[in-house]
């Protein structure tokens, strides 16, 4: 391959990455990238609990523990306080609070109590 050719290569790659804002393949959601935000992020503390609040009310097996958790969203950052029966249950509302957008981290301050 010559170097103009190369060097065509290399923009079309280049203005096919601008366009999809990945190198990849292109997201037809906005088709403004300028303004493209990704799903999940930039929400604020108060969206990312009701967030939170809503995943866990929608887990049958968690719904009654979930209203009796402290729920404490700051930066991102999602704090639990409260009482669970066991290490399953503590452990699968870890989960389901990571699997939320926006959330960047989660700190457990629960108590297992036998039952």
């Amino acid at each position: 391959m010559t170097q103009k050719n190369q060097a065509s290569a290399r923009d079309v790659r280049h203005s096919d990455a601008s366009k999809t804002g990945t190198g990849g393949s292109a997201d037809t959601r906005n088709p403004d990238w300028d303004s493209y935000v990704p799903e999940g992020h930039g929400r604020t503390d108060e969206q990312i609990r009701a967030d939170v609040q809503e995943k866990l009310s929608t887990e049958k097996d968690l719904s009654a523990t979930s209203t009796a958790l402290a729920i404490v969203v700051a930066d991102g950052r999602v704090t639990l306080q409260g009482e669970v029966a066991s290490r399953g249950v503590q452990q699968r509302l870890l989960d389901l609070i990571r699997s939320v957008p926006s959330v960047k981290g989660v700190e457990s301050k629960l108590r297992v109590v036998a039952q």
